[in-house]
């Protein structure tokens, strides 16, 4: 049966239907048979700079992936841009041997024919093929000519007649040393050729430089409740425009989202919009960014009680989507497609280095609550106060005038200051000390409930805990 191939074409090793990187891409097709495939990439009319690439190897009955690396025949990468190549591909099977072992002479050499099974007079093909570059030439009689007449690289031959020269050596030779096959082994083969099946396909090559190009905070010193603006700024460094980048912004526990401004400046924009997903603590998107585009987010957070204190550390990430190659964020494993911007990074042959990501410190949220000092006096005057050290009266020690910017001062070694303690257990409302008792609470007053542990402020119609941290 003369195996037929259908179904041609280009697929990236990332899954992009005709687009490929620096990682190459895969020539798909279906075959209805078992057997060997021979696969020609070569130039068009409008692409002559492409050098002829033949692949070859075993293919299977059904659906095959043979992978190109995107290279031509002499090794070159293919140009960025979009560029039509022609693909041929040829099935062959039921390959036949017929090695000759120390046959000095083969001078009329070997016809091989298939015949037509309905007609056996008639003949299909008589083709056949040899190798012989590693077999010296012969001091006596003549050599295989030509040496290589393989249909594998790099002769690439079509093969020939076998009733015009099926593999011819030792004319003109005598006795049987130093002849062409003497103590060697000579194989000639043949096989059956399927139909050519030839696509003119046009293939799409992009480089695309991703970059985060900022990561700027409004303000480096944040208190519970304080917001903090983050502006982004993300760049496709080009040259090939970049649908679909993957954008993160990764911020850490405590900062909590408020809202996000996008900016285009008039050249890009989300496919995908910005949302933020609490269960990783971070922002995504997708980006279509054309060459030189450089877009804007600015995202607000605030700081909650439930932040770390110290340093607070963002990082903001583009990824290149598949089959794009980014120069400096590309991993070289064909097997790998790109789902993390580190990983992309560290695996980029150059280092590990990478202007996709970029990470600020510069925040620091306090916890601790300061008001802003007064510098430019010694402070206001505090003219009252109560002490327990027998220090009353404008001469004693200067107290409490000394003491400045109070209100009230209050003063002891041995004593506490103790407010209206008060309970809010619900099954002590009959003692006489419940907070239900206070019948007409009035607005900002404070008592301590022993019950809730804390020191509690009548606001809003309701008694409350003090129970975030805050200045006065």
């Amino acid at each position: 049966t003369t195996p037929n191939v259908s179904n041609v074409s280009v697929v990236g090793v990332e899954g992009t239907n005709g687009q490929i990187s620096n990682k190459g891409g895969y020539i798909k097709f279906n075959a209805d048979v078992q057997g060997n495939y021979n696969i020609t990439i070569e130039s068009t009319p409008t692409n002559p700079n492409f050098v002829t690439r033949v692949l070859t190897g075993a293919s299977s009955a059904g659906a095959n992936q043979i992978y190109w690396d995107g290279k031509d025949g002499n090794g070159n990468a293919s140009p960025v841009g979009t560029f039509p190549v022609k693909i041929t591909i040829r099935l062959q099977g039921a390959e036949v041997h017929f090695p000759y072992i120390d046959v000095e002479y083969n001078r009329l050499g070997i016809i091989i024919e298939l015949l037509n099974y309905a007609n056996l007079n008639q003949v299909v093909s008589d083709i056949v093929y040899w190798n012989d570059v590693d077999i010296p030439n012969a001091n006596s009689g003549n050599s295989s000519s030509p040496k290589n007449n393989s249909h594998l690289p790099p002769a690439n031959s079509i093969g020939i007649s076998s009733n015009a020269n099926g593999h011819k050596w030792g004319l003109n030779g005598n006795g049987y040393t130093n002849t062409f096959g003497n103590e060697k082994s000579i194989d000639t083969w043949t096989f059956i050729k399927a139909q050519e099946q030839t696509t003119n396909s046009q293939v799409v090559v992009k480089i695309a430089d991703l970059m985060i190009n900022s990561v700027t905070p409004n303000n480096i010193i944040a208190y519970d409740g304080d917001q903090i603006t983050y502006t982004i700024k993300v760049k496709n460094g080009g040259p090939s425009n970049a649908l679909g980048a993957p954008f993160t912004f990764k911020i850490p526990n405590g900062l909590m989202p408020q809202t996000i401004t996008f900016s285009s400046n008039s050249c890009g924009n989300e496919s995908v919009p910005l949302n933020y997903n609490p269960a990783t603590n971070s922002y995504s998107s997708k980006l279509n960014l054309p060459s030189n585009c450089e877009i804007t987010y600015t995202i607000t957070l605030v700081v909650s009680n439930s932040a770390i204190a110290g340093t607070q550390i963002v990082v903001a990430s583009i990824l290149r989507p598949n089959d794009i190659t980014d120069p400096d964020a590309t991993n070289p494993d064909i097997m790998i497609p790109p789902t993390d911007a580190q990983y992309e990074c560290s695996n980029n042959g150059l280092g590990g280095s990478c202007n996709n990501i970029k990470t600020n410190n510069t925040v620091m949220v306090s916890l601790v609550c300061y008001n802003p000092i007064i510098n430019n006096n010694i402070g206001i005057p505090a003219n009252f106060g109560v002490t327990l050290l027998k220090r009353a009266g404008a001469n004693n020690g200067g107290w409490p005038m000394n003491r400045n910017s109070a209100y009230m001062v209050l003063e002891s070694n041995t004593k506490g200051f103790v407010i209206t303690r008060m309970t809010s257990d619900p099954t002590q409302t009959f003692a006489a000390n419940h907070i239900s008792k206070i019948t007409n609470p009035i607005e900002g007053m404070m008592v301590y409930d022993i019950f809730g542990k804390c020191l509690k402020i009548y606001a809003d119609g309701d008694w409350k805990c003090f129970s975030k941290p805050a200045c006065p």
